[in-house]
């Protein structure tokens, strides 16, 4: 007699993140801070921004430039450039 053949059952199962939670997750990541620190040094330059600005007469925007150290530790390159591109 011939034995019948075994039965083999096999059960896969995967689980993962329910929707509620991806959701959840997307919004988490999207949201906005819900408050901005501030830097000092931005708020400096902004106020260099509104204080300086101008337009000139060919239309152009003109503003100073916000220099963190004193701008006299730069030196005379302005006019070394100027006499090196027009003679």
């Amino acid at each position: 007699m011939v034995s019948p053949a075994p039965i083999i059952s096999s059960f896969c199962l995967t689980v993962g993140p329910s929707l509620e939670n991806l959701v959840k997750q997307f919004w988490e990541v999207e949201d906005l801070p819900s408050s901005t620190t501030v830097n000092p040094d931005d708020l400096e330059c902004e106020k260099i921004f509104q204080t300086t600005y101008r337009r000139d007469s060919s239309g152009r925007y003109t503003v100073v430039l916000p220099f963190k150290i004193d701008s006299s530790f730069l030196g005379d390159s302005y006019t070394k450039l100027f006499k090196g591109i027009c003679p």
